[in-house]
């Protein structure tokens, strides 16, 4: 069944009881009717009736399926459209949003860890203006895909500004999330870009933040950003953490009893 939805369920057993149908009314006239003895009192019966009736409606419910299976397939296409940067492939600034919170909620739920990557490509506008938007958008797709391919199945990676991209990671801590943000700090700064002279070197900087209790997305994507920042004044080409200090407990002074 395609894609195991529930119109294509549906739409397999009503092809399923269709071609059981046949089967079924050839059954049932044996038992029922006995052999016929002519062409005449086959049509004239009611088995003839109600085959002629279950065969026209189960017809009808298999093109409405048909209809409403090419229906769901064009809302699914806009909707992916709607929710996908072109460019790289990723998740936009929308879309990236959504999933990230359905992630976040599950993994409150569950209590699982989670943490957010912000990348952002240094010197990218001097590059754009150097070498031309071509090439420029070159860079995008190619950090892209290595975002893509390294966050795997379970991450959620998308392009939420020109040159800024991000990453949720569940089930990794702060320490897990920055050796992924390290390997492609690492990688993406020793590859080679078509298109681009031999001795241009692309780098990013990256802000990491782990969330802390049933905080937001808001607020861990501005403590992410804060660190991102952090890494650009310190030189870029850098990851930089947001430690979330937990919160400090004030006990009032015990006086002794005199």
């Amino acid at each position: 069944v395609r894609n195991n939805g529930p119109t294509e369920m549906i739409l397999f057993v009503l092809s399923l009881l269709s071609g059981l149908n046949f089967l079924a009314r050839t059954l049932a006239v044996v038992i029922a009717h006995g052999p016929f003895t002519s062409y005449e009192g086959l049509y004239t019966s009611s088995y003839w009736t109600t085959a002629l009736l279950s065969h026209a409606l189960l017809s009808l419910l298999i093109a409405l399926c048909l209809f409403g299976a090419a229906a769901l397939d064009v809302m699914k296409a806009l909707k992916t459209e709607t929710l996908t940067d072109p460019l790289s492939g990723l998740l936009n600034r929308r879309g990236f949003e959504e999933r990230a919170m359905l992630v976040l909620q599950h993994c409150a739920t569950a209590q699982l860890p989670v943490t957010l990557v912000l990348a952002d490509l240094d010197h990218f506008k001097a590059l754009n203006d150097q070498h031309g938007h071509a090439a420029g958008d070159r860079v995008i797709a190619d950090f892209a895909a290595k975002l893509l391919s390294a966050a795997g199945t379970g991450g959620v990676a998308g392009r939420i500004g020109g040159e800024e991209f991000a990453v949720l990671l569940p089930l990794s801590d702060l320490g897990a999330a920055r050796l992924f943000a390290e390997t492609i700090r690492t990688l993406y700064s020793a590859s080679r870009i078509d298109g681009l002279p031999p001795e241009t070197r692309v780098t990013a900087s990256f802000g990491v933040a782990a969330r802390t209790g049933d905080e937001g997305l808001d607020p861990l994507m501005r403590r992410a950003d804060e660190a991102l920042y952090k890494a650009k004044r310190n030189g870029r080409d850098s990851v930089c953490m947001s430690y979330q200090r937990p919160e400090t407990v004030v006990l009032p002074n015990r006086t002794s009893a005199g």
